[in-house]
């Protein structure tokens, strides 16, 4: 009797849960529980977009003063979970309501995602405010260690004891970021072997607890030697761990396991170091984009890199701040290799950001040119090269716009040699369309061929200009294939104009009126001429908001650590750990979307 009482009992309770599963799995947001379309203002934006289904209930719960349901949409729109359309734009909107509403973790990841960007815009201030009220108003310890990054990189008089206390206070309490920072600081304290076998005792700790960054500085360690012997064997085990089996940011572990493999594995492990530094690169990994970049210029046998991608993994990787890619761009410009030939100069701005971010060799470099440097200072270029890819190109359009046509074009030019791919995108639409005073008769087949290239840099707009090109056959020989292929990769890529036209293009029959084609194809000639006018400009706003910063900062310890707090995404999170997963054999698809595919 007793027995068949437990059995009712246990079908009783299985069944409950089998039905809160269904329930849970219901509960997404669906488009066919209806819609709302909404804003969110995220310190920059009121950002518009559309709810679905449960999510309408999430927000209004969020309107009524609810923090963890603001937190609940912010990470549904940041996941892009059910029917919503990923937007950590909206998503960052949430997250500053849920601050605003007591939820200490919305202040946390709202001042991380300002402070890094990933909104596509960078607010310092705003950052810091709502970090300190996460720390001091609602005690949120991550917040604190936000907060203390603030102060280091705002230069503050008293940033060091600041910092150091905030730290100090988060790890004690408990916060991962906490421990982190202050094991990395320690790490970083030179002369101190007390602090470095610190350092390492909280690495190890945290590599055994399955965090991310603790076995990439295990890793680091044990690569170079620092604070234990150098071990080879201990160093890829500690990245692999780091890259494979953790939880956390896993981008820096991946990029120092694809040095291992390159640097110290056998030939056979070359492919897979490569895969991983190349997708940690475009995870903005400055280390990995330097390697890739090294590798490709002196051992470029067998790596798949091409010569021209070398200077665009040295830019990004000096875009990023990285001394060494900065130095190694520098080199590259004065030895005039491969389509930097056109352009060979020392390139004294970019040897002293080498210099500024650490280089010994860039300052040794700088001190053997005698005079030769302050005649160089005396004229410097019209469009620094130390600057970012971005903000030179914000420089060379207002350029072009101020006529002194000589100084743009040279620099948009020399940016296409360096494989940006929006300085093709740029000099493509140039060349097709001309540019009174600077291009007075248009190249249509140059311009064709620029924009081509940029598409097949990952570049969206131009992607869809070229596919629709190819579609009518506008001054290329139609192509309709192709032109899908081009269009599929835009929309893929998550591009919402991109997706309705490429349906449109599946459902189009496959003989269509003449007279209608041509007509179509002179209206869409038209509005690709309009659209490539809009994007530039819609453009140039993003590049000028990154002139607004400085190029380059200085290497405190507590800066520098912030490249470890990298703040990804949930769905950032998910697609980098697809790729990795493919890279290693550990699944078969890796889907276009997927920008690290």
């Amino acid at each position: 009797m007793f027995k068949a009482f437990k059995i009712i009992i246990g079908l009783i309770i299985f069944c409950s849960l089998f039905s809160g599963l269904a329930m849970a799995k219901e509960k997404y947001p669906s488009k066919a529980d209806g819609y709302r379309e909404t804003a969110m203002f995220n310190g920059n934006q009121n950002m518009p977009f559309t709810l679905y289904g449960i999510a309408i209930d999430w927000h209004l719960d969020c309107l009524k003063g609810k923090g963890d349901k603001c937190m609940r949409v912010g990470e549904a729109m940041e996941a892009g979970e059910g029917d919503l359309v990923a937007e950590i734009r909206a998503a960052l909107g949430y997250y500053l309501a849920a601050c605003e509403k007591g939820e200490g973790v919305g202040c946390t990841k709202a001042a991380m995602i300002m402070r890094a960007g990933s909104a596509n815009f960078i607010s310092t201030e705003l950052a810091q405010k709502t970090a300190t009220r996460g720390c001091d108003e609602l005690g949120n310890q991550d917040s604190c260690v936000v907060k203390a990054i603030g102060l280091s990189a705002n230069g503050d008089p008293m940033a060091g004891v600041n910092t150091s206390t905030l730290i100090e206070s988060a790890y004690s309490k408990g916060s991962d970021y906490g421990c982190q920072i202050k094991a990395t600081n320690l790490f970083r304290t030179e002369g101190d072997e007390g602090a470095l076998e610190s350092a390492i005792a909280m690495f190890e700790k945290a590599c055994r607890e399955g965090h991310a960054w603790g076995c990439t500085g295990l890793a680091e360690a044990y690569s170079d030697g620092i604070g234990v012997r150098a071990d080879r064997t201990q160093a890829l085990s500690a990245a692999r761990s780091g890259c494979l089996e953790s939880e956390g940011n896993t981008v820096p572990a991946c990029s120092r396991y694809g040095y291992l493999l390159i640097r110290n594995g056998p030939q056979r492990n070359m492919s897979l170091g490569i895969k991983l530094l190349v997708k940690a690169c475009l995870a903005s990994d400055a280390f990995a984009c330097n390697e890739v970049g090294e590798v490709g210029w002196k051992r470029p046998l067998g790596t798949g890199i091409t010569a021209w991608e070398v200077p665009l993994y040295f830019r990004d990787g000096c875009d990023l701040n990285n001394a060494d890619a900065c130095f190694n761009l520098a080199s590259i410009y004065e030895i005039g290799f491969d389509q930097l030939a056109e352009h060979q100069s020392p390139m004294l701005s970019l040897l002293e950001k080498a210099c500024s971010l650490g280089s010994a060799e860039a300052c040794d470099k700088i001190k053997s040119m005698g005079r030769a440097v302050e005649l160089m200072r005396k004229r410097p270029p019209k469009v620094d090269p130390s600057k970012t890819a971005l903000q030179q190109l914000a420089i060379a359009v207002e350029f072009a716009e101020q006529k002194k046509y000589a100084i743009a074009l040279d620099a948009v030019v020399r940016l296409m040699h360096e494989g940006v791919p929006e300085a093709s995108w740029v000099l493509g639409g140039w060349f097709y369309y001309g540019y009174p005073g600077m291009i007075n008769e248009p190249r249509i087949s140059d311009g064709i061929i620029l924009i081509e290239n940029a598409a097949r840099l990952r570049h969206v707009e131009a992607a869809k200009w070229i596919s629709m090109a190819y579609w009518y056959g506008d001054n290329v020989a139609e192509d309709r294939e192709k032109g899908q292929q081009y269009m599929a990769f835009a929309a893929q890529s998550g591009d919402p104009e991109a997706r309705d036209i490429y349906r449109s293009m599946l459902a189009e029959p496959i003989r269509q009126e003449r007279a209608r084609r041509e007509r179509e194809m002179a209206e869409e000639a038209e509005r690709r001429k309009h659209d490539w006018g809009y994007q530039i400009s819609l453009a140039r706003a993003g590049w000028l908001q990154a002139q607004q910063g400085s190029s380059y900062g200085t290497g405190n310890s507590a800066a520098a650590s912030a490249s470890w707090q990298r703040s990804q995404s949930a769905l950032d999170k998910l697609n980098w750990n697809n790729a990795v997963g493919y890279a290693t054999g550990r699944t078969t698809a890796c889907p276009i979307s997927n920008p690290y595919c």
